[in-house]
């Protein structure tokens, strides 16, 4: 996960000295560390019923067009990685052998303002996961665990059963899941994996 890290820190180290706020539109873009300096402090959400989109101010302060995620592939925000999931985002929390990301119009939301929490609209409680790089497939972590997307993630992750156990008995004991509660099984896992635990 190290490396991962580091290429984060590579592909985009020549323009985070001068911006925190870079948008990639494309994977290729984002492999190519040739992402769009924006400015580092604005952005502008638009959540409705119709969709969601994000925009920002570029370097010489103004507006751009709205970013729409279904056509943008990630974005730094102060300093911050987020991913395009279909018509959503998702801005990365932790990394390990599995990937947390919580809601990124939340996220958004909490950096942009300095909160805790994001808007209710933005549904603060899913969450998401992935593995392996920042290129991979994200996949949606509702709080009802029996949804296609946690299915899909166990079908392809069979390897993780550390993990769906731990998520199972927490459901026994704290009741319905929340993004929280995700997080800490995800931590749990992580730590396990990097203590060789079996």
């Amino acid at each position: 996960m190290k490396s991962l890290i580091l290429l984060l820190f590579i592909t985009t180290f020549s323009i985070v000295a001068k911006s925190q706020t870079i948008v990639f539109k494309t994977k290729a873009d984002f492999l190519n560390g040739t992402g769009i300096v924006m400015d580092s402090e604005y952005v502008k959400t638009w959540e409705s019923s119709f969709g969601m989109a994000v925009k920002f101010k570029d370097i010489d302060g103004k507006e751009t067009e709205w970013f729409n995620p279904k056509r943008t592939f990630a974005f730094l925000y102060k300093g911050r990685f987020f991913r395009s999931v279909g018509a959503e985002l998702a801005m990365l929390i932790d990394t390990g052998k599995i990937n947390f990301f919580i809601n990124g119009f939340a996220g958004l939301g909490m950096l942009s303002h300095d909160r805790n929490h994001g808007s209710y609209l933005a549904g603060e409680s899913s969450c998401y996961l992935s593995t392996g790089d920042m290129t991979t497939k994200i996949y949606m972590m509702p709080i009802i665990m029996h949804k296609r997307d946690y299915k899909r993630f166990k079908e392809d992750h069979p390897e993780f059963e550390s993990f769906y156990d731990n998520l199972r008995s927490k459901g026994r004991v704290a009741g319905p899941m929340n993004y929280e509660t995700v997080h800490d099984c995800v931590n749990r896992f992580n730590r396990e994996q990097r203590e060789g635990v079996q």
